[in-house]
């Protein structure tokens, strides 16, 4: 049996120092929550809800993938690098080397006209496949995105149709 003075020195040997064990889980389980509470905010939402799965790949992976099968529903993360500057209406959605045109299903929304700023990232959720974009539109891209349309042919690339997009929000990169 502990005596009272032993109880004292063991009391009083825990107490000492700086910070005890219960105030440092305490913080620490603070820290951690209020962390994923501003994970949860860095993303802005436009569409329809991101799916829970699958989960996203990167778009040059989703590329490959469909240059051997042909179009397919993907769920694709990349770096947003042009915007539409007149209305958001579209994106360019690159992964390495690798890139992707997004539009949004039915014209349905648009995302901010600023968000090729600082080379944010985003999870695109639609149909990906490999097209041929008339001269016409391809040039309309262009002068959308402030250039001289130049196409005098039909270009090749791929169009992501969105139903649903996450971007991470300014200032936090």
């Amino acid at each position: 049996m502990l005596r009272s003075s032993s109880l004292s020195s063991i009391r009083s040997s825990v107490h000492r120092g700086p910070v005890r064990f219960p105030q440092v889980a305490v913080f620490g389980c603070l820290a951690f929550l209020l962390s994923f509470s501003a994970n949860a905010q860095k993303l802005e939402q436009f569409g329809a809800a991101m799916p829970a799965n699958p989960a996203p790949v990167g778009l040059g992976a989703a590329i490959d993938e469909v240059s051997r099968t042909g179009s397919q529903t993907v769920k694709v993360k990349g770096t947003i690098t042009q915007v539409c500057k007149k209305k958001g209406c579209w994106m360019a959605l690159v992964d390495g080397e690798r890139w992707a045109r997004v539009t949004f299903k039915d014209y349905g929304f648009f995302v901010p006209t600023d968000s090729d700023v600082g080379s944010r990232r985003s999870t695109v959720y639609g149909e990906l496949s490999l097209i041929d974009l008339p001269a016409q539109r391809a040039n309309h891209y262009e002068e959308d995105a402030g250039g001289e349309g130049t196409a005098v042919e039909p270009v090749r690339e791929f169009s992501l149709v969105a139903t649903s997009v996450l971007i991470q929000a300014p200032g936090e990169l």
